[in-house]
């Protein structure tokens, strides 16, 4: 592939790897391997920075680092700059929008971190605010920055957290209960702000929750019902930290493992990952905003991470047991999805990241 041709650079943290595969993305779907970088113990949860100059990954092995990448807008190369000791076991990296923080989430360490950009890059990576929360799994920020959710698997709750700037700290602004067993994993705003969608890892359906771009506060709007892609499996269960003994393997395999959530930029496609069926999971929302359930494709095996490029043409998928990655192409109108492209990739793929790569 011609690098000029390129117009998104992909990057895919590998845990088994222990490393970061860096790939260009051209107008057709396809992608071209540009290199991997070695990113320490299970390298897992990413994030880049609103101005896409930098890429942060956490690792979860014994040791537990936060290493940032500066990146070249036009080659997409990573360049490390930052490899420090992580307070936590990280599950979720999130940045607000102006750049200035970088939000943690533990599931393991029961807590939230607010990290200022600037001390991580000087590498004081001591976090600004920690806020304790039961198996805080994801993190979601509003457009103003001044307003942040995290998901609390174990409570079947989000959390909330608004930004005070007079004197420059987070502060707990709320509590929002869901319907009993839930099991809140991935959230995400829609590009408005208006909506907060929240993904249900133990059914896979999906709490809408209108959103007051003002105050911040939710109320719901619609809880969707259990997609019939996955009438074959049960509910699922909030499963025990490792290395605490897990369920056997014979009912793992009967339950639902949904695990990801993403919008397209113009709000109207939702897409989920389900990691037992190895399924994405497609939603179409209307002037309503409520999701509608249009349909499945099978996907790499135990999907855990997806990611949609910036121009909203392509969702790319990865799979967990699988080394290979896919790329599909968004139907605009229905909201379907198309398979256009594999290429292989690195073993425990679980996290992908998209920038759009600039020409100057």
């Amino acid at each position: 592939m011609d690098i000029s041709t390129t117009t998104a650079f992909v990057y895919v943290s590998n845990a088994d790897d222990c490393n970061v595969s860096a790939f260009g993305l051209d107008s057709t779907g396809q992608l071209e391997p540009l290199a991997s970088y070695a990113a320490g113990d299970r390298a897992m949860a990413m994030a880049t920075s609103p101005d896409q100059g930098f890429l942060c990954a956490v690792t979860q092995g014994k040791a537990q680092r936060l290493i940032v990448w500066s990146i070249d807008a036009r080659s997409g190369a990573l360049n490390s700059c930052v490899n420090v000791k992580a307070a936590h076991r990280y599950s979720h990296l999130c940045f607000d929008p102006t750049g200035q923080w970088l939000i943690a989430s533990s599931r393991d360490d029961d807590v939230v971190c607010f990290y200022r950009w600037a001390d991580v890059r000087n590498e004081r990576a001591t976090p600004a605010d920690v806020f304790p929360l039961k198996q805080a799994q994801a993190v979601a920020v509003a457009n103003d920055g001044m307003h942040v959710y995290v998901s609390s698997l174990l409570t079947d709750s989000v959390a909330s957290y608004m930004f005070d700037p007079a004197v420059g700290k987070f502060a707990e602004a709320g509590v929002y209960s869901l319907p009993g067993d839930f099991g809140p994993r991935n959230l995400r705003l829609s590009p408005a702000g208006s909506m907060l969608y929240i993904l249900s890892e133990l059914s896979g359906r999906i709490a809408a929750y209108n959103r007051d771009v003002i105050t911040g506060k939710l109320s719901l709007h619609v809880l969707t019902g259990r997609p019939a892609a996955l009438a074959e499996l049960n509910d699922g269960i909030v499963r025990p930290h490792y290395p605490e003994p897990q369920p056997e393997d014979s009912t793992l395999q009967s339950i639902v493992w949904a695990a990801d959530l993403q919008v397209t930029p113009d709000g109207r496609s939702v897409f989920t990952t389900e990691r037992t069926s190895g399924r994405l999971l497609g939603y179409r929302v209307g002037d309503d905003a409520i999701p509608i359930y249009t349909g499945y494709v099978d996907t790499e095996p135990q999907p855990r991470s997806i990611c949609i490029d910036p121009a909203g043409r392509f969702l790319v998928a990865t799979g967990e047991k699988s080394a290979w990655l896919t790329v599909y192409a968004v139907n605009n109108e229905s909201g379907c999805l198309r398979r256009v492209f594999r290429e292989s990739s690195g073993r425990g793929a679980n996290w992908i990241e998209m920038v759009a790569r600039r020409s100057n």
